[in-house]
């Protein structure tokens, strides 16, 4: 969080409040491990000549979408026990549910620091440009959900406009794609020696024949 707040006082300094796009993607396997980033975009303009005041954590990478620049940062081991602590498995279905208020307080936080600019409204802000968002990958045929929107298959939930206490879904999961493949394994192994089998018959009987 220190890391975006250096970046947000960069773009107060500079005018830019409402060009940002904070994003946290986060990645679900089916057993209920969490992988992502925290992903933070200002106009790449903002970060000539200020990237050495950001001490990044190992594992940050530089990021560019369009005319904007930024970082993505890797969740540490803390972070992600914390947003697996949110998930339940039963009967073949992965439920997440993630209590919204850190993110309503993080979200006030960041609102309050930019209204401080003068003569900018929260509106304003977000015509601008200003995202704060939350993408989930998930590892089956999404069900029950209370997202913003599916796009691309990732759960989408807009944190300027959501309201509900906790983001909410269920995924179903489906065959593990591993016994898939060794199903489909099995299966062209066992056509493979039906064929030589086959061949070989065949070719016995022939050669029966003609003894």
């Amino acid at each position: 969080m220190n890391i975006i707040k250096k970046i947000i006082c960069l773009a107060l300094l500079l005018g830019l409040s409402g060009c940002m796009k904070v994003r946290w993607d986060y990645q679900i396997d089916r057993k209920g491990n969490v992988d992502g980033s925290l992903n933070v975009l200002v106009l790449a303009t903002l970060l000539d000549g200020y990237q050495e005041e950001i001490d990044l954590p190992e594992g940050s990478t530089i990021i560019t979408e369009g005319d904007y620049q930024g970082y993505s940062i890797p969740l540490d081991d803390q972070q992600k026990a914390q947003l697996a602590s949110y998930i339940t498995i039963e009967d073949n279905v992965l439920t997440f549910k993630m209590p919204n208020n850190e993110n309503k307080q993080f979200l006030t936080n960041i609102i309050g620091e930019i209204l401080n600019m003068p003569q900018m409204s929260e509106e304003e802000i977000i015509d601008q440009g200003l995202e704060i968002s939350v993408y989930f990958t998930v590892p089956g045929k999404i069900k029950e959900n209370n997202a913003t929107a599916i796009a691309d298959g990732k759960l989408y939930y807009d944190l300027l406009t959501f309201d509900q206490d906790e983001l909410y879904f269920t995924c179903e999961l489906g065959m593990d794609p591993l016994i898939i493949y060794v199903l489909a394994g099995i299966g062209i192994v066992g056509c493979c020696c039906l064929i030589v089998w086959v061949s070989y018959y065949y070719r016995k009987k022939k050669n029966n024949r003609y003894a």
